[in-house]
This record gives structure tokens, C-alpha cells and sequence, in this order.
């Protein structure tokens, strides 16, 4: 959301921790609390649908919900290109996509790697000009000795608000 912010989108993004809302908004996204429902929760903010969806939950039973979110094409010979669906998260096996509802809608998706040159340097580049600031999204570090703490937390999803970083320094 940061990125799409920092290259001038208007980014409206959710989640269902208050506290990831909250990052959001200090970035200057419109955002919302998503636990009642992806689709219920952006219907109001995202009248005319959005035109690009990035989906980092890497729950693939939510591609429906997010769907409901893209916009729609007008049944007419206008030359519009359908809504781009970046699955960005990490997806564990098998990601379903209800076909009509993507059809529908006439929707691309999008499946992008991480970890591009280009896109690391794109990256460093709006850090280096103070376009993107990432220190805030570290909620913890920890020694690599508290791997064993720091992995529990991580499989507890209503402790972790940002990012959690190990310290592999010798001296520290």
C-alpha cells in the first residue's frame, strides 16, 4: 500500500487488526476495518469498484469477497481494460478462482515475484528519497536466540501488527 502511495494512487486498503488500519491511515490511505467482509467493508468507499485490487491476505478463500470490489464494465464496445487482480500474498497450495465472477468483470490477474532487481531498486530508490519511510511497519526485533518466541507470536495473528526482524549482529 506504502508503494502504490508513494507513486501517487489513491490507496484504499483494510484489514481486519485496527492496528494495520491504523498504519495505513498514517500514510495518508483511506482505510477500513475488513472483519466484517472484504466486499461490505469497501462497498461504501469504493462506489464505482477499483480499478486495481492487490490482494496480500494469502487467504484464497477471500478472492470471491474481493472480487465484489472490482469494478465493472460497461456492456458496450468502449475500449476499458477490466480490473487488475495482483495476488500478492504468499497462497500455501491450491488458489481457486470462481471463474464467472472474475468473468464477469472481465478481471486480469496478476501473479508477481518479489524479488525482481528492478523492483528492489525501485524500492532502495523511494527510501533513498524519503518517498518511503518502512520503520514504523517493524513491530518487533529479536535476537536470533528468541526464534522460538518470535515464531509463536508470528502463528498468532491478533498479536502481530507489522513486521517482525531479527538482529543477527554479533555484538549487539
Amino acid at each position: 500500500a506504502r508503494i502504490h502511495h508513494a507513486y501517487g494512487c489513491d490507496v484504499v486498503g483494510g484489514d481486519i487488526l485496527d492496528t494495520r488500519v491504523n498504519l495505513l491511515q498514517s500514510v495518508g490511505a483511506r482505510s477500513v476495518n475488513t472483519s466484517q467482509g472484504v466486499g461490505k467493508a469497501f462497498a461504501g468507499m469504493l462506489p464505482e469498484g477499483a480499478d486495481v485490487l492487490v490482494d496480500a491476505t494469502g487467504v484464497s478463500a477471500l478472492i470471491r469477497d474481493f472480487l465484489k470490489v472490482a469494478k465493472e464494465l460497461p456492456w458496450n464496445d468502449d475500449p476499458l481494460e477490466g480490473c487488475r487482480y495482483i495476488l500478492q500474498g504468499s497462497y500455501a497450495g491450491m488458489v481457486e478462482i470462481p471463474y464467472l465472477d472474475a468473468f464477469m468483470k472481465e478481471v486480469n490477474f496478476f501473479l508477481p515475484r518479489n524479488l525482481q532487481r528492478g523492483d528492489m531498486e525501485a524500492v532502495l530508490k523511494l527510501m533513498a528519497e524519503g518517498r518511503l519511510d518502512t520503520r514504523d511497519l517493524i513491530d518487533q526485533v529479536y535476537l536470533p536466540e528468541q526464534a522460538v518466541e518470535a515464531y509463536a507470536r508470528v502463528s498468532d495473528p491478533a498479536q502481530v501488527s507489522g513486521t517482525l526482524a531479527f538482529n543477527w549482529e554479533e555484538d549487539v
